[in-house]
């Protein structure tokens, strides 16, 4: 693997551990904020 490419492939892996840390952050706060009286569904996604 060239240099070019262990770039790409870090650069992926930093991606994706930054969308889950930040996915992780939302449903923390989603369920530590959530209103019970509220009959409501919180939906999140991620498309690329």
């Amino acid at each position: 693997m060239d240099d070019a490419q262990y770039e790409h492939q870090e650069r992926i892996r930093e991606s994706k551990c930054a969308v889950s840390y930040i996915a992780n952050e939302l449903l923390e706060n989603a369920m530590k904020y959530n209103w019970e009286q509220a009959h409501s569904q919180i939906k999140f996604g991620i498309h690329f």
